[in-house]
């Protein structure tokens, strides 16, 4: 029993959910959620289909946490960063085996998806992405711009795409070609944004091992003006479409309560807005919108129009309790200390008028 306990905390690992489920998993049902509203059609029926999506959308990430920390582990060594593989034989074989099983059941959701040729295009170009940007020969993380579209098409354009195709696939309806191509490049802006942020961050660990990545080549600098001058508009001016393209307010409510709550955070902390590198006491603008209400103001459209996709709303909000939860207790901290602070200063001001 303690050795089947120690295979699972094994996987576990492995699999690294804890750097996806909350912070992808949001964005790509979003997409998900979107054509319904697009289309004036229920969530609720195509759930059987939603649970497949997400599935393979789990399948297809924990593939790419492996295959990364696998293709990583000499590069990491050189860095001196942690690697969860690296002296760890048992686990190199369990990936292994794992490798195996996730490509196989890869491949049996493109099958369920066989009668759409553009959905199974979509999934599989996922899973080449990153393979192409992990594993040699090709290993794309070392070819500068190649790199950023391989993660980015990877991480974000591929499976947005392919959550928007099976959403208009369960609603019975043909994708609408205009706003699915505004969501593909909202997605792949969206993706080049977060992989140059993140090369950013691990700028000093790669220079150490020698890394080719696109900051490497082109500079921290540069590629930092090439995030906030192209790829963040790009990101941001598709986002306003794909708002706008939807029927109703709520969604554009959304944002605009995202702003709000953002202003307040910002005067309350004293911090500043970051675009592409996180940084310590900045808020990256956009990433925790689309983790929290950006999914949530969908949902809240959807349930407008049928009651019953609340049934969606409320298991949204149970699969991501932990994120929500924490974004929602630090507002309301900041909300009941900006209160005391103005109660504290209300008696001053009005001495002052005396």
């Amino acid at each position: 029993m303690k050795g089947l306990g120690k295979r699972f905390s094994d996987v576990g690992s492995i699999a690294r959910a804890s750097d996806w489920w909350s912070s992808k998993m949001p964005t790509l049902l979003a997409a998900f959620y979107a054509p319904f509203i697009l289309t004036g059609r229920p969530i609720v029926p195509a759930w059987r289909e939603g649970l497949v999506l997400l599935a393979a959308l789990v399948v297809g990430a924990t593939y790419v946490s492996i295959i990364n920390d696998l293709a990583d582990i000499r590069e990491d060594r050189a860095a001196g960063k942690p690697n969860r593989l690296a002296g760890r034989p048992r686990r190199i074989a369990l990936s292994m085996v794992l490798i195996v099983a996730l490509v196989a059941s890869g491949v049996a959701f493109a099958y369920h998806w066989r009668d759409d040729p553009a959905l199974v295009l979509v999934y599989v170009a996922a899973w080449l992405s990153f393979t192409a940007y992990s594993l040699s020969p090709l290993r794309l993380k070392e070819c500068g711009f190649a790199g950023l579209m391989a993660d980015a098409c990877g991480a974000h354009l591929f499976p947005s795409l392919t959550a928007a195709l099976v959403a208009f696939r369960a609603a019975g309806v043909a994708p609408w070609p205009f706003w699915t191509g505004v969501l593909a490049v909202w997605a792949l802006g969206t993706g080049l944004r977060s992989i140059l942020g993140h090369q950013l961050r691990d700028a000093d660990a790669d220079r150490r091992s020698g890394s080719q990545t696109f900051v490497q080549r082109v500079g921290e600098n540069k590629a930092r003006r090439c995030g906030e001058r192209l790829f963040f508009p790009l990101e941001l001016i598709t986002l306003f479409a794909l708002l706008a393209l939807l029927p109703g307010k709520i969604p554009a409510l959304g944002l605009a309560a995202y702003s709000t709550a953002t202003i307040i955070k910002l005067q309350a902390r004293q911090w500043s807005i970051t675009l592409v590198e996180p940084r310590s006491q900045c808020v990256t603008l956009l990433a925790d919108y689309y983790v929290t209400l950006l999914p949530l103001s969908l949902l809240l459209a959807a349930t407008s129009r049928h009651p019953q996709d609340a049934a969606v709303l409320l298991t949204h909000l149970i699969l991501f309790a932990p994120i929500l939860l924490s974004e929602a207790t630090l507002f309301l901290a900041i909300l009941r200390a900006r209160g005391l602070s103005f109660a504290l200063r209300g008696p001053d001001r009005r001495q002052g008028k005396r």
